[in-house]
């Protein structure tokens, strides 16, 4: 949970978000497909791809919802007709430097729920507000 609202985070709420980061910037380094089952929260992980430009042409978007033991060995999540996503290709400057090139900042708390409905299908938050969050922690960390 974040808040760009002024109150900071309860220190469990942070130390719990940066061992998340660590733990996922060390599974990246290890691709080991058995650890990432580990660590991925119990209620799964949301495999989302959106394009920005090319109105479509790049590749549907998606967000699809995976249990721990529906997480592929080969680590790529297959769409159906399209080129799959890898966690590799996904976060190269991450995996090369590790998590001390992370910039770490304290904000507000700010959340919002994914809404799962039927057939697993994420329809909250929509692409927008995630832009949105992510412009306001980027300008954030820009201005440190």
């Amino acid at each position: 949970m974040m808040n760009l609202d002024g109150v900071e985070l309860e220190a469990f709420q942070f130390q719990t978000t940066l061992n998340a980061i660590y733990k996922f910037v060390d599974f990246a380094n290890r691709k080991d497909s058995e650890y990432f089952r580990h660590i991925v929260s119990p209620s799964g992980l949301i495999a989302i791809r959106n394009f920005v430009s090319g109105n479509g042409t790049r590749g549907k978007d998606i967000r699809t919802v995976y249990s721990a033991d529906q997480i592929p060995s080969n680590l790529e999540f297959a769409v159906q007709g399209e080129v799959p996503v890898v966690i590799d290709n996904l976060f190269p400057t991450s995996i090369k430097s590790g998590s001390h090139g992370i910039k770490r900042i304290k904000i507000v708390e700010k959340s919002f729920d994914s809404k799962d409905t039927v057939n697993s299908s994420i329809t909250e938050p929509s692409t927008s507000e995630v832009w949105k969050l992510c412009r306001e922690i980027q300008k954030l960390t820009s201005d440190k």
